[in-house]
């Protein structure tokens, strides 16, 4: 209603055609006191929060920013934990990292800010964890998937399609004891001269420490391998190069793309990555695109678990935010969020982009292989140590 000056008040011969049916006025009445009352009742139910109550989320390169997005819809829900207002700090901490400061007494000046709760790339880095028995104290059951991408090997595109892609029977043993000693030249392209298997550290990488398991762990059937060992060493001596990270991969394929498709060819063949990276390449239009190969004995996940921590310097309030987010994070509302980047949900369920035209597959044949166990774990490194 507009308001008026005082003094501009119109006469009441200007009023007297304009008068209201009483009927009318009762019904706003009405509904004006029904409007106030709920309100009154909203603002009670949601009395406003006082002072700030931050938790600390410690989580993998790979999902931190889209995670940082969903802490901010959260923050929409005015969320409080004991009439305090409740607040994330989402940190980028990469696993491998996180499982050496966790098993040391926790360095500020090194790590930062202690974490209240931690979300690392793969369920094999709490594996690697609990083999400390103080840091197995501080991640307790049960650890839930966020999200997931699944482990892919990843091939130039030409080069997968005369292996069978997207139908090939592939898997990280074939392609290191039978495609690598072979060579392109059995395929019908010798020009392409050997077979460059890229690798990334596995006492630093998933994407690697995967491979690994790929390699080691029974099959989606549950089938030990028979040669699991002598595969990796075997692996060892095969690859072209070894680099801490995927994404070291991917920029210099990228580097190589802008040179052409022969010095593409001349710098990887193959390489253990995530769906997320093989997406995430290809929406750069290169010139020789990507794609995922799904393995035939199926696939690892980067899990993604989260897991909020029982260490010395928790505070129960602030594990309840930490609780309280995860929860929410891993509800329909962050599982869009999750989708919408290229991850697949906790039951491994694709968004959009995961499909041919990226390279990947939405609909996966396989269950995922189970996560191996801590011993199984430290096999896999003694194996590529030895």
């Amino acid at each position: 209603m507009r308001i008026r000056p005082r003094g501009q008040i119109r006469s009441h011969r200007a009023l007297h055609h304009k008068l209201v049916a009483p009927w009318i006025i009762a019904t706003l009445v009405t509904v004006l006191v029904i409007v106030l009352v709920s309100a009154g009742f909203y603002l009670l139910l949601r009395k406003p929060c006082s002072g700030q109550l931050t938790a600390t989320i410690a989580a993998s390169p790979s999902v931190a920013s889209v995670l940082e997005s969903v802490a901010r819809d959260w923050l929409e829900e005015q969320p409080a934990v004991n009439g305090r207002c409740a607040l994330v700090d989402v940190e980028a901490k990469d696993s491998p990292s996180m499982v050496q400061a966790l098993g040391k007494r926790w360095n500020t000046k090194t790590n930062g800010t202690p974490p209240d709760a931690w979300v690392p790339d793969s369920s094999l880095w709490i594996q690697q964890a609990i083999n400390n028995p103080v840091v197995a104290r501080m991640l307790p059951e049960p650890h839930p998937s966020l999200v997931r991408s699944v482990a892919v090997i990843a091939m130039p595109k030409p080069m997968a399609e005369v292996l069978g892609w997207p139908d090939s029977e592939l898997t990280w043993t074939t392609l290191v004891t039978e495609v690598a000693a072979a060579g392109w030249a059995q395929y019908g392209k010798p020009e392409w001269g050997a077979v460059r298997i890229g690798m990334t550290d596995p006492t630093k990488s998933t994407t690697g420490l995967l491979a690994l398991a790929a390699i080691a762990s029974p099959d989606v059937n549950g089938r030990p391998p028979s040669q699991g060992v002598a595969t990796i060493r075997k692996l060892k001596q095969e690859q072209s190069f070894l680099v801490s990270s995927t994404d070291e991969i991917i920029a210099e394929m990228a580097k190589a793309d802008r040179q052409g498709e022969e010095a593409v060819f001349g710098y990887v063949s193959a390489f253990p990555a995530l769906e997320t990276d093989v997406l995430s390449y290809n929406l750069g239009n290169p010139t020789t695109p990507l794609v995922a190969v799904y393995a035939d004995d199926g696939s690892f996940d980067a899990d993604s678990p989260c897991v909020v921590l029982h260490a010395e310097w928790n505070d129960p309030a602030r594990s309840e935010v930490a609780e309280k987010f995860l929860r929410y994070a891993r509800s329909e509302a962050g599982r869009a969020a999750y989708l919408d980047v290229g991850f697949r949900d906790a039951d491994r369920a694709a968004g959009k982009s995961l499909d041919e035209d990226t390279g990947l597959t939405a609909t996966m044949k396989l269950p995922a292989r189970a996560t191996p166990d801590t011993a199984e774990v430290e096999q896999l490194f003694t194996a590529w140590n030895g």
